[in-house]
């Protein structure tokens, strides 16, 4: 696993990835995923922008911009 956090002038910038299972970005769009659709509700609730990747056996990346 590897955590970056940094602050930019537009605001705070986090990065994470893992090497781990990963999962099926299609299948965890659904209302079943409670976490990744709890981490995309509170990046909404601050404003901010998330992107990520993650393919099973692959591994998982998120990268968050949250505004100051």
């Amino acid at each position: 696993m590897h955590c970056k956090i940094h602050i930019e002038e537009t605001g705070f910038i986090i990065d994470y990835s893992d090497n781990g299972v990963g999962f099926d970005e299609k299948s965890a769009d659904s209302n079943s995923s409670f976490g990744l659709n709890g981490i995309n509700s509170r990046v909404d609730l601050l404003n901010g922008h998330i992107k990520n990747n993650s393919k099973k056996g692959k591994g998982t990346n998120y990268h968050i911009e949250l505004p100051i």
